[in-house]
């Protein structure tokens, strides 16, 4: 099985404050739930034999209230997101048993809610949302049953083929640029001045000969260890096999004409990376789990 460690992932998980909580705002004002249309005995949602009531979700709902604040509860985009999340938790985590691993991430990140919110703030949000620490720990716990359910369909093969196919996103390159204007008359001359810098000349001497022509934007400006996926992609698919020492140009982007001298390039290993790409495939197989089976299995939904 392979974990993707302790991260609450985007749009999909159910757990969006680990940036926010690090650090409690002086007064943490949590929602007030309506629950007006979601009477503990309403079926909310139908999918496959199974039944959603109004009780259920509205825990889940303040659930989320409760860890992520600022979440919309009451809007009904919000409410239908999240019960798609539910439906996906509940189906997922029901068919797992604990783990070491789950019962650990669920302390972890249980500790890191005890840190943001001191005990009369959890007792206040308690009152507000109409909850208790356990039903709190519970949907913690009930995602990383989810994570344990999708990294369990992982496997080695599948995250070396994600690794070999976006190798960029995990390779570092070090260069120095020339950033030059030129129309596309003046062209000739850019290629005219790559081919003197390629054949030793200096920059200096290359200046003095085409400054007349061209102008100069940024003058050996050096580029530090930066994402290869960070840059135009134009100047992405010129670096992206290029060998260190190599003077590259010229690029159009955005433009400019970019002359490029390769100084580093820094690729990750796959094992270095493996826990990042897992979690980054374990948030796609939620989100098409979500949208490729739960939207034909949920037969109703009414959370107005």
């Amino acid at each position: 099985m392979i974990h993707a460690g302790i991260k609450l992932l985007g749009v999909i998980t159910a757990f969006m404050f680990v940036t926010g909580c690090v650090k409690e705002q002086p007064v943490t004002t949590f929602p007030s739930l309506n629950e007006q249309n979601l009477q503990s005995n309403k079926i909310i949602a139908v999918y496959g034999k199974e039944q959603i009531t109004g009780a259920e979700f509205s825990e889940f709902l303040a659930v989320q209230g409760f860890l992520n604040p600022d979440a919309p509860v009451n809007d009904k985009r919000y409410r239908k997101d999240s019960l798609y999340r539910f439906i996906m938790e509940r189906s997922c985590a029901d068919k797992m048993s604990s783990t070491k691993w789950v019962e650990d991430q669920t302390n972890a990140l249980w500790k890191q809610v005890e840190q943001a919110y001191n005990q009369s703030t959890r007792k206040r949000a308690y009152q507000t949302l109409q909850i208790d620490e356990e039903a709190v720990k519970k949907h913690i716990k009930r995602y990383f049953l989810t994570e344990q359910y999708f990294s369990e369909q992982l496997t080695t093969k599948e995250l070396l083929d994600y690794y070999q196919k976006n190798k960029n996103e995990y390779t570092n390159v070090s260069f120095q640029q020339l950033v030059v204007s030129a129309s596309e008359k003046e062209l000739e001359d850019v290629e005219s001045m790559v081919k003197s810098l390629q054949q030793g000349k200096s920059l200096q001497e290359v200046k003095k000969q085409y400054s007349p022509f061209i102008k100069f934007e940024q003058e050996n400006q050096f580029v530090q260890n930066a994402p290869l996926t960070s840059l135009p992609d134009e100047v992405e698919d010129s670096l992206t096999n290029q060998q260190m020492g190599t003077i590259i140009g010229p690029i159009k982007a955005e433009n400019r004409y970019y002359i490029i001298t390769l100084k580093d390039k820094d690729a990750k290993s796959f094992e270095s990376v493996k826990d990042k790409i897992a979690a980054k495939m374990i948030k796609m197989k939620m989100s098409h789990y979500i949208q490729d089976e739960l939207q034909t299995q949920v037969k109703k939904i009414d959370v107005s």
